[in-house]
């Protein structure tokens, strides 16, 4: 009878995991308002970065200035990559910091702030010789915001280690801006950059940062690299003539030097996983999430990839924003973000150690399966009940447990 119920016991895991890999076939396809990263119990999220994840606080500090603003004057706020990532999670939206109108944020705080910098400017000034005014809200003025949130959400340091351990904390995008100011406003070359240490001095300012939300109790830390900055419309128009253009139209010579920087952020983050081996620390790969959108782009419905939608504010976007890959001079589509997201959300939902209930690897449920598709979970409800009915299994916590 045992000897039995094993052999049975096999061929029902093997039969899961055959229904959960097909059904990962299909959700690949539809099922972006899925909760995948619910399963990782973040009962939080903390983000600091700037317009790749800037929900409100720009607009909030001057009500004259949005994300974009068309002719008529209407302010365009699309959603962005950590909007899909917060809805993933479980969460309608996290809090604003600068949106007094909003007083909830048990289910945290966004800090990024459009056109942010990692570097300060007695740092970015004399280096870049840059009006002072550009640089705004930086990372070190963002940690200073949530040193603030803190004293009201948590008095004392063992308080915050207790509420912050559950909590997700998403380190980025940022460090994009003071390339930005490099390239446009300083017209610095890629060699004239990397001589005066400007990557090298990104990555530690971003490395100390994070360093800092461990130590106030943060578990779980999201650290973004930045995206192919080459492909945008800004950086097209002002340096194709010179450079070598890839199969897409994108600049070559700046997407490789974007990717220097992730390269060296990586090796930063390894040596953090070393150091804090209680801390998970996850790499968010938006450059390959961006490369993957375009590998598909026809897939996913996209025809133009480096032309913008709204290059001249003085006149109407295009009709088809859906078609087009990047909005502005600078910033992706809500299409492409949502896609990129996706992307990110498959990639670190098991980096994060998240897993369901059957993995072939690891005995858990494959964490594609998505719950965009009503159906789809009935027939899976149904065959976990007729697995516990049967075998005496039971879910806890997203484990199968004997």
């Amino acid at each position: 009878m045992a000897a039995t119920k094993v052999v049975l016991s096999h061929v029902l895991i093997v039969l899961s995991c055959i229904v959960a890999l097909l059904l990962s076939q299909v959700s690949a396809i539809d099922g972006f308002e899925s909760q995948e990263l619910k399963i990782c119990g973040f009962d939080a999220i903390y983000n600091i970065g700037d317009s790749l994840s800037n929900t409100g606080n720009k607009i909030r500090i001057n009500s004259s200035i949005a994300e974009s603003r068309l002719p008529d004057g209407t302010a365009v706020r699309s959603l962005v990559p950590l909007d899909y990532i917060v809805k993933s999670a479980g969460f309608s939206s996290i809090k604003a910091y600068l949106n007094t109108n909003e007083t909830d944020s048990h289910n945290g705080v966004n800090f990024a702030f459009s056109g942010a910098s990692t570097l300060p400017a007695k740092v970015l000034v004399p280096k870049l010789k840059v009006d002072a005014g550009v640089i705004v809200n930086t990372l070190g003025t963002q940690l200073q915001w949530f040193d603030r949130y803190l004293e009201g959400f948590c008095r004392i340091p063992k308080d915050c280690k207790e509420k912050l351990k559950s909590s997700l904390f998403i380190m980025g995008e940022i460090g994009a801006n003071d390339y930005n100011m490099a390239f446009h406003f300083a017209s610095k070359t890629i060699e004239e950059v990397n001589r005066m240490g400007l990557v090298s001095d990104n990555v530690k300012s971003i490395k100390k940062a994070i360093e800092k939300v461990i130590h106030y109790g943060v578990t779980r830390v999201l650290v973004p690299g930045i995206y192919r900055v080459g492909c945008t419309p800004g950086y097209v128009s002002k340096f194709a003539e010179s450079n070598t253009l890839d199969k897409y139209g994108c600049v070559k010579e700046y997407n490789d030097f974007f990717n220097y920087h992730n390269d060296l952020l990586q090796a930063k983050l390894e040596k953090l996983r070393k150091k804090y081996p209680g801390v998970s620390i996850v790499y968010g790969d938006y450059y390959n999430a961006m490369q993957f959108v375009m590998d598909n782009y026809k897939k996913f419905g996209f025809e133009y990839i480096t032309q913008g939608c709204y290059i001249d504010q003085g006149k109407p976007p295009c009709s088809d924003p859906q078609k087009h890959m990047f909005w502005d001079l600078y910033h992706s589509t809500q299409n492409s973000n949502k896609y990129m997201a996706n992307w990110i959300i498959q990639d670190i939902v098991s980096k994060f150690g998240c897993r369901w209930l059957c993995d072939p690897k690891h005995g858990n449920l494959a964490p594609q399966l998505r719950y965009g598709n009503a159906a789809l979970m009935e027939i899976v409800s149904f065959w976990r009940r007729w697995q516990g009915g049967l075998l005496g299994f039971r879910i806890c916590v997203g484990k199968l447990v004997l």
